[in-house]
């Protein structure tokens, strides 16, 4: 089995990190069934918990 170079180590991490986040922001785009046909983006259930945790903010 051949070894990698450190570059090529990191190469492959940079690629992977990139496909990661590509994938997360794919997820963010779709809207989620909360139940009884409630449709949230995640960003729209991120922003609801976080009012819901700190009702003292406006």
């Amino acid at each position: 089995m051949d070894k990698l170079s450190l570059e090529e180590k990191v190469d492959l991490l940079i690629e992977n990190g990139i496909r990661i986040l590509n994938k997360a922001y794919a997820l963010e785009k779709k809207p989620v069934d909360m139940g009884h046909g409630v449709l949230l983006y995640p960003s729209e259930f991120h922003l609801i918990e976080t009012a819901g945790k700190n009702p003292q903010k406006t």
